[in-house]
């Protein structure tokens, strides 16, 4: 009686430690300590985009309306003008026109990289989007 009770004794012992080393195996690693390295921090773009009406042209400085107010742009002096697709120079663009283009800030100051008038974009149609969903049919 005494071997029967000692080898089922010593058979859960292996049998337990057998399992938390499989359990160890099977775990994941802990949130923040992987193994892989931290990708680098995003580094900020340079330059970022603008868009709008021309309400007055300045010199070298165009105002751009906006919803949120008027906007002024200084436009550097390489600066690539393009008017409807062809280079074009800052005084072919008059108040009212629609321009796009990239800016770049510098000492708080945003200074136009590059000037693009085209024909403003047709407005999105405002209001609900019809449903393609059709509707159950009930044919009892």
């Amino acid at each position: 009686m005494k071997k029967i009770i000692t080898a089922l004794l010593s058979m859960a012992i292996v049998l337990g430690v057998a399992q938390v080393n499989l359990g160890a195996a099977d775990k994941k690693p802990e949130k923040g300590k992987s193994d892989k390295k931290k990708a680098a921090p995003k580094k900020k773009r340079d330059t970022y985009p603008y868009r709008g009406i021309i309400g007055e042209i300045d010199g070298n400085k165009i105002i751009i309306k906006q919803k949120s107010g008027n906007r002024t742009i200084v436009v550097s002096e390489g600066a690539k003008v393009t008017i409807d697709g062809k280079k074009g120079k800052l005084g072919d663009i008059k108040a009212g026109d629609y321009v796009t283009g990239q800016v770049k800030k510098t000492d708080g100051k945003e200074s136009a990289i590059s000037v693009y008038k085209k024909d403003k974009p047709a407005a999105k149609p405002k209001g609900k989007k019809p449903t393609t969903k059709k509707k159950k049919t009930d044919d009892k």
